[in-house]
């Protein structure tokens, strides 16, 4: 739906994918917490939902974001995810006179299911686009120096916010999980392939969020069943409010061997809970994860895009679930890192100051 042509001077158009407020995903977590908190701020923000098969649309979506970018008054900051595939239509909106913004949640071309041709042939598209944009807001620190590095072009940063959680109370065996959509950036099957060296010591998982690749999905499936452990690892499928919260609350730590991460707003949602998490060497999680107030790691960063990267994920867990002090010293130190993890409203603020 185009927004009123009419909208205040001064107002924020927010432009999403359809779906964003249904589709679990990092980005769209994103999107709709940061419209709330923008709202929550005072802000006049209308939103716009585009349908395509984003970031690869056919003309007809082309059409309808060319459409609802015309006579919008104030700032529109469009969810990179919509803008990429589409820089004819961010530069002619742009020579009209719109004060289009681009929100980077992570550069398209990282997507580790792209071959190399169609990784490069995206990596121009969207390298054009926010050239063409008046400005680029990125949402972490990692991607504005991935984007400088690929594209030669300086964003602003907006991190995302937590929401303010109840420390995890845990459980007995210890209870391992892991956030994400079950896909191969998520990389669920390094944290299989690590469990099933774990069988000697008591333990229990869950693999919480929706399927992103169904035959992705199947070989996970497929592993746990080969290991024999249905009865141990369990996959939820998407969950939220209460029944994801009751997740967290049993929850002693988490992993998120993802092979590409900007951020890793998951590993932030871990910490809210004061539960200790492991991510990958080399992505924007390591940022995420931190050091509490006296230099101490919340957890654990291990090389998970290796080779032998299940043989290290399988050694920090086994350290962790043998060694009692360890598990004291990153639950201190993730209570610690749970006190200064900043709120959307930060984030809400870090994007107007940016467009005014």
């Amino acid at each position: 739906m185009k927004p009123p042509a009419d909208r205040a001077a001064g107002s924020l158009t927010l432009m999403v994918p359809a779906g964003f407020d249904t589709v679990v995903t990092g980005g769209n977590i994103y999107d709709r917490r940061l419209l709330t908190a923008l709202r929550d701020a005072g802000a006049d923000v209308g939103v716009v939902a585009v349908a395509g098969t984003w970031p690869w649309p056919d003309q007809s979506a082309e059409q309808q974001l060319a459409q609802s970018l015309q006579g919008v008054a104030g700032p529109i900051l469009v969810d990179g995810l919509v803008a990429a595939g589409c820089p004819r239509v961010i530069e002619d909106a742009v020579r009209a006179g719109a004060d289009v913004r681009v929100l980077v949640h992570m550069p398209l071309a990282l997507d580790p299911a792209l071959d190399a041709d169609t990784a490069a042939r995206l990596d121009t598209l969207e390298r054009r686009t926010l050239h063409a944009a008046r400005g680029v807001i990125c949402t972490s620190s990692w991607a504005a120096d991935e984007l400088r590095r690929r594209h030669h072009i300086e964003a602003a940063i907006a991190e995302p916010g937590t929401v303010p959680a109840a420390a995890a109370v845990g459980s007995v065996p210890p209870r391992i999980v892991q956030v994400g959509a079950i896909s191969d950036l998520k990389n669920q099957l390094a944290t299989v392939t690590a469990l099933t060296r774990l069988t000697g010591f008591d333990w229990t998982a869950r693999l919480i969020g929706p399927v992103g690749d169904s035959s992705y999905a199947a070989t996970v499936e497929e592993a746990i069943r080969d290991a024999g452990l249905e009865e141990r690892i369990r996959l939820t499928g998407q969950l939220d409010g209460p029944e994801l919260e009751h997740q967290w609350d049993t929850a002693d730590i988490s992993v998120l061997p993802s092979k590409t991460e900007t951020y890793g707003m998951v590993v932030a949602e871990s910490l809210a809970h004061a539960v200790p998490a492991v991510v990958s060497a080399g992505t924007g999680a390591v940022h995420t994860l931190g050091r509490d107030s006296a230099g101490k790691r919340p957890g654990f960063v291990v090389a998970v895009v290796d080779t032998d990267a299940p043989g290290q994920l399988a050694a920090v867990l086994a350290d962790w679930l043998q060694d009692a002090d360890i598990r004291r010293r990153v639950k201190a130190a993730a209570a610690g890192r749970r006190a200064m993890l900043t709120r959307w409203e930060s984030t809400a603020a870090a994007v107007l100051r940016t467009l005014r």
